[in-house]
């Protein structure tokens, strides 16, 4: 599967989750899914993760921009043996642009995912981030270990 055809599926749950939550739920209504583990919360994130750079709206976009204008000319570029760091970058590129629209029509991200054991309530772009960068770190660590066997150690 080509991994940019993963970008408007996770796209979709992200912005439908999003959707259902701002027209069903009032900001800070919470409802537990399943108890003491994670709540549905609708929250109204004015800046970035864990509140860096809040109401910053200007910059998180610009930042936005750039972050998916940079993912788009560098997965271009990868040769089509890099499949756990293109598949890292469509991910990221999906957060990035979940959270982008969000805030270019409403001027605030809005988060639902409340766990129990984490600082902070997050959404389907916030993981499709993380799970990118992880993909990016294990492509990383793989290319290192290959030029320290080529080397000898």
């Amino acid at each position: 599967m080509n991994p940019m055809a993963l970008v408007p599926l996770i796209l979709l749950v992200d912005q439908g989750l999003k959707f259902y939550v701002k027209t069903h739920f009032r900001p800070g209504w919470s409802v537990e899914l399943i108890p003491g583990v994670i709540d549905l919360t609708y929250l109204r994130n004015p800046g970035a993760a864990f509140g860096l750079f809040h109401h910053r709206t200007e910059l998180l976009i610009l930042m936005g921009v750039l972050a998916v204008t940079l993912i788009f000319i560098y997965y271009r570029r990868l040769p089509p043996e890099k499949y756990i760091l293109r598949y890292g970058l469509a991910f990221g590129l999906t957060g990035a642009l979940g959270n982008l629209l969000d805030r270019l029509f409403y001027g605030y991200v809005i988060d639902m995912f409340n766990l129990s054991f984490w600082p902070g309530v997050f959404n389907v772009a916030d993981v499709a981030i993380i799970v990118g960068i992880a993909l990016i770190v294990i492509e990383l660590w793989q290319d290192a270990e290959a030029v320290g066997e080529e080397a000898g150690e």
